[in-house]
């Protein structure tokens, strides 16, 4: 009986650790077009590799354009009004072993242009904390925003962080 319960502690330790491996090494996508929805379906960008542009439409009326961000966008979130996009880092969940605090982690957009730049050193202030593995260092994911308008960011040290497009706050 003890030797089947250090089995199953082992398979459920494994269960939960390779999952989490696994998410932690997923290399960064080859640009494609694609196209992105608001959390509630009512708008959607399309962001164009060739056309080097990412439009904004409306889902009830999706021939007409709302606005344009001049850039091809590889890693983009749109907003439930359709107002901001969120821009962010082209590296997946891993940063390459080259990243400073300085770089761009996320770009907030709205239809007057950028809005607002979040540096990796913001969102994670002390990189060597981060762990490494043979692609660089995980850190976390960009989740998306959520239905208080604020985008979700979850570290791969358990923290969440919501930012507010409006004034890139952290809260």
């Amino acid at each position: 009986m003890n030797r089947f319960s250090n089995i199953s502690s082992t398979t459920l330790a494994l269960l939960m650790i390779v999952p989490t491996m696994l998410y932690a090494a997923s290399p960064p996508v080859v640009p494609a077009d694609h196209t992105e929805y608001s959390p509630d379906h009512r708008f959607f960008l399309i962001s164009s590799v060739k056309e080097k542009r990412t439009r904004i439409f409306r889902a009830s009326d999706p021939a007409a354009v709302l606005w344009e961000i001049p850039l091809y966008l590889e890693n983009a979130d749109l907003a439930n009004d359709g107002r901001y996009v969120a821009a962010s880092y082209d590296g997946g969940n891993i940063f390459d072993e080259k990243i400073r605090p300085s770089d761009t982690l996320i770009t907030f957009y709205s239809a007057a242009g950028r809005k607002r730049v979040v540096t990796v050193g913001e969102v994670v202030p002390d990189l060597t904390s981060l762990p490494r593995s043979s692609e660089g260092r995980p850190w976390g994911r960009v989740v998306g925003f959520q239905a208080s308008g604020n985008l979700l960011i979850l570290l791969n040290d358990g923290r969440a962080i919501t930012l507010a497009p409006e004034t890139a706050a952290s809260y």
